[in-house]
């Protein structure tokens, strides 16, 4: 628990004391190329840090996104804490865009990936624990002008998560005959965006955004995000 604490500070820290690059093709205008790379934490009543991780690719002319996420979430399995290690692959498109005189901008996002579960209570078992899955969210927002170049983003977003995990018996034992437990997770969650940016004439866009959530389990949640966007012209 005090580890627990221990990252929480470090992490809400790091994201108030520095500029941690992000871009997405929200924050990109049409036709041009931008880097990207996304840091966030979110936190829960229950773990107080529910995971933290960060995404990095490419947006493509300012429309779609390719790259990489990676996270770690923390929970607890029958009183003992777990860790959740998550690698995938990355996506998103921009399904409408203010600029194209829409009245809001709406964007897909997605990503397929790998996870791998630590605890205790399993290595106790001799059993290991890892999934594969998908995550999809759809954002809908507008963003507000508030000055010549800043200005705040407002809106809600819904999202879906799925893997198919499996428990393995590692026992010596059963090295030749090994048995395996395959179980489905799935969730629906939904939140708000709200997310203050402002933009240099050099085509960065340095943003701080907090998301509150929740899930079906009616469970809270609130996702702290820092960054700057590159534009490539």
């Amino acid at each position: 628990m005090k580890q627990k604490y221990f990252i929480v500070i470090c992490v809400v820290f790091f994201l108030l004391s520095i500029g941690i690059v992000s871009a997405q093709s929200s924050y990109t205008k049409n036709g041009l190329n931008g880097a990207m790379f996304d840091a966030h934490s979110t936190f829960n009543i229950d773990n107080i840090l529910g995971n933290v991780g960060g995404q990095l690719g490419y947006s493509i002319g300012g429309i779609l996104d390719v790259g990489m996420k990676f996270s770690v979430a923390y929970d607890e399995v029958e009183g003992k804490d777990s860790r959740e290690t998550n690698i995938g692959l990355r996506y998103g498109v921009m399904l409408a865009k203010q600029e194209d005189f829409s009245p809001v901008s709406a964007e897909l996002t997605g990503n397929y990936g790998y996870s791998f579960i630590e605890s205790n209570y399993y290595e106790d078992a001799n059993q290991q624990k890892e999934g594969q899955g998908y995550y999809i969210r759809l954002n809908v927002f507008r963003n507000f002008t508030t000055g010549d170049s800043a200005g705040i983003r407002l809106g809600p977003y819904a999202a879906f998560r799925s893997y198919s995990y499996t428990i393995q018996d590692i026992s010596p034992e059963t090295e030749e005959g090994r048995e395996f437990s395959p179980e489905r997770e799935t969730n629906f969650f939904y939140g708000l965006i709200g997310t203050y940016h402002n933009k240099t004439k050099q085509g960065k866009t340095y943003y701080v955004s907090i998301e509150p959530a929740m899930d079906t389990d009616f469970k809270f949640s609130a996702r702290l995000c820092t960054g700057l966007v590159f534009e490539i012209r």
